[in-house]
């Protein structure tokens, strides 16, 4: 024994923690020490390393389908170190199911299942399966989009269990909605039920392990102490996993988060975690009758296997059992591995997918942006982006309005995604864009070919291949509708992406209601930016050209619409408001311009359908959140543009917006938003229309 100091000596007499330490480090090693015995204490470190962080996590992370997001949000952005926390948390799950995997096919090829290390083997399975469930309970937690479509798809395959699955799924869920409650409980599981469950199988296998001793049977005659050669090679291999961690958790700025979970949308492109990929694109692999097979039979079995297999290695021949038990896993991972490759080329390849990932990743930045300028709502990070204009003004402006307006010279964009398959593209005629110009392989010529419609009248194509990754061909051209198309393909990948352009018919609604955007009107209303589109409001053309008003006048009325007529206040009649002006000394000049020029055609009071043959809208609050709000719902209104025919008025919305709806379209149209990120800005502004809408991925069978 060791000499002991004095202090050492106190300690000893009344814990014997100094006799026991001593003890297990003097225990042997059978075969020596060595880099083979590092994969069960390097997984304990990685263990150590979750549960370390995960604790700090707790600190800052609030339980609540609320405000969980917007604590996770602090973490990454405000607490000191808080990214690298929780990055390390979230690739130290990678980071134990790989050792994991690496300790289970060791433990196998050496047939450390077989007796008397049975019981080590299944508290070992009961700790690898205790451990993905971690994984899938933690996905949820940060209430984003990727945890909770993740968390939906995961609970539905639960769901399909024979009998239980049902019950299951329910219990998870905790009712039939996914919410609070389902967020407090998969969190219950992650930091209470899980790691009890593997702190006692740990416990439970360490203490097995040094019962039966290190399996050293491949050098039974070298004999070392766990201190200090195993121990070296132990803290040596957890030393270098929390070195690779730090390193991705430094690469990639952390774990990243992705907006806030929206139930209502349905377009997010859900993927599990990559280890869980594998399972996922085995339940692709059938039909939606058999898919059964995959979330259950498949795994089953295999799960019932390994749990049999000290069992089965004691009733059939051990040389047999054993080929079986290493086939069966280099078959497992092997498999996995091809499923993993295929789900990732199914992606590649999706356009559909690249998309719908183009978009969330728009839609992650945004509300990290609205979160840092604006701080996070007391109701929760979900209204982040409902009261965003930018975000949710601009999908209603896209679903509603864009097919006729324009917003900032973008209109209505449909998007399809044609994905021909080998007979498609041989039963297409390649010579339909031959003569372009461009020197274009005959597959990129069938793609195109397939894509576009019969009717498609070809204008323009480029090659570019200045990204040393890809080369892009985009073939620009209008359908027999006059609308422009764009078809874009990258080579080498099967889809192409077709964009068709609506036809502007009505005014660009970008600073509608602002002066900007009346003062543009006054001094040319024939422009496709006002009513040069609109032939039932050419009034303002025609009044244009008989006007007198010099550019400083026309200043004038519209500084008079900036100071007295958008600031309307609710209750004031258009008499009682127009008393203000009765003194010629207190009249704005703008207000006696407008008189002369205007009001012969737009009342305050009445104006339109009423009577006077006159066939001009009420100008009376006219850009006021009021009067927008009314000529969204009632356009065909008596004082706003009832004088038109039915077939020539713009189609009303009443009762089909909500009250916050129509607040963030307004103040949209006003830009009264949080501008871009410049980076984001610039992006944003590459292609000349907006990408509005993406119809489902075009079958080919």
């Amino acid at each position: 024994m060791r000499n002991r100091s004095q202090f050492s000596e106190w300690i000893d007499a009344r814990t014997g923690l100094v006799s026991r330490v001593s003890g297990l480090s003097e225990e042997p090693v059978r075969g020596g020490a060595g880099l083979r015995h590092v994969f069960g204490s390097a997984l304990a470190g990685a263990f150590l390393i979750q549960l370390i962080t995960g604790l700090l996590l707790m600190t800052s992370y609030v339980p609540s389908s609320s405000h969980a997001w917007g604590s996770v949000w602090f973490i990454e952005r405000e607490m000191m170190l808080g990214w690298v926390i929780r990055g390390l948390h979230h690739f130290g799950s990678s980071a134990v199911v790989i050792l994991l995997a690496l300790h289970l096919v060791q433990t196998i090829v050496r047939a450390s299942y077989r007796a008397p290390r049975e019981f080590n083997w299944w508290l070992g399975l009961i700790m690898m399966f205790a451990v993905l469930g971690l994984a899938l309970t933690g996905y949820l937690l940060p209430w984003d989009q990727k945890g909770y479509w993740a968390t939906r798809v995961a609970t539905n395959i639960a769901g399909t269990t024979p009998v239980i699955g049902p019950l299951a799924q329910q219990v998870l869920v905790g009712g039939i909605e996914y919410g609070n409650q389902t967020l407090t409980r998969l969190y219950g599981l992650h930091v209470g039920v899980l790691p009890l469950v593997i702190v006692l199988a740990l416990l439970g296998h360490w203490a097995l392990a040094r019962r039966h001793g290190l399996n050293g049977k491949d050098r039974p005659e070298r004999t070392d102490t766990y201190w200090p050669s195993q121990a070296f090679y132990n803290l040596a291999a957890i030393g270098l996993v929390l070195a690779i961690l730090l390193g991705v958790v430094i690469y990639e700025g952390g774990a990243g988060l992705e907006a806030p979970a929206d139930p209502t949308g349905t377009d997010y492109p859900a993927r599990p975690e990559w280890y869980f990929l594998a399972l996922y694109q085995l339940l692709n692999e059938f039909e939606s009758d058999t898919e059964i097979i995959g979330t259950m039979v498949i795994p089953g079995a295999i799960v019932t296997i390994l749990f049999l297999l000290p069992i089965l290695d004691r009733l059939f021949p051990k040389r047999l059992i054993h080929f079986g038990a290493c086939a069966l896993i280099f078959g497992v991972l092997g498999g996995a591995g091809y499923l993993m490759t295929k789900a990732l080329v199914a992606d590649w390849n999706d356009a559909a997918f690249i998309l719908a990932r183009q978009e969330a990743d728009e839609q992650r930045d945004r509300a990290d942006q609205l979160a840092s300028a604006h701080g996070l709502p007391p109701e929760g990070a979900g209204y982040l982006m409902a009261r965003d204009p930018l975000s949710r003004g601009m999908n209603l402006l896209e679903a509603n309005c864009l097919s006729c307006h324009a917003y900032g010279g973008k209109v209505r964009v449909q998007m399809q995604v044609a994905q021909p398959s080998a007979e498609d593209l041989a039963a297409a005629d390649p010579s339909r864009f031959a003569d372009l110009g461009e020197p274009l392989s005959d597959s990129v010529l069938r793609a195109l070919a397939f894509a576009l419609p019969e009717d498609f009248d070809a204008e323009e194509i480029t090659r570019d291949a200045s990204d040393v990754t890809q080369t892009t061909v985009v073939l620009k051209g209008r359908n027999a509708g006059g609308e422009r198309v764009e078809a874009e393909l990258v080579e080498g990948r099967s889809h192409v992406i077709v964009q068709t352009e609506a036809i502007q018919s009505a005014s660009d609604l970008e600073g509608f209601g602002t002066r900007d955007w009346i003062r543009g009107l006054l001094e040319d209303p024939s422009s496709p930016k006002y009513f040069g589109l609109v032939p039932q409001c050419s009034g303002m053309t025609e009044w244009k050209a008989e006007s007198q008003l010099t550019p400083e006048q026309l200043d004038a009325v519209a500084d008079f619409f900036v100071e007295y007529v958008i600031p309307y206040r609710e209750g004031i009649s258009a008499a009682a408001w127009e008393l203000q002006f009765e003194d010629p000394e207190n009249q704005h000049p703008g207000y006696e311009h407008y008189m002369n020029e205007c009001a012969n055609c737009h009342f305050w009071g009445l104006g339109g359908a009423d009577g006077t043959g006159v066939d001009a809208p009420n100008l009376y609050g006219w850009g006021s959140d009021t009067w927008t709000r009314r000529m969204i719902e009632e356009p065909g209104a008596r004082d706003l543009y009832g004088y038109l025919a039915d077939h020539e008025q713009m189609p009303g919305f009443e009762g089909q917006l909500t009250q916050e709806d129509l607040d963030v379209v307004i103040r949209l149209l006003k830009g009264d938003f949080l501008p871009l990120r410049a980076s984001e800005n610039a992006s944003a502004a590459e292609p000349e229309a907006a990408a509005i809408a993406v119809d489902a991925p075009e079958q080919t069978d």
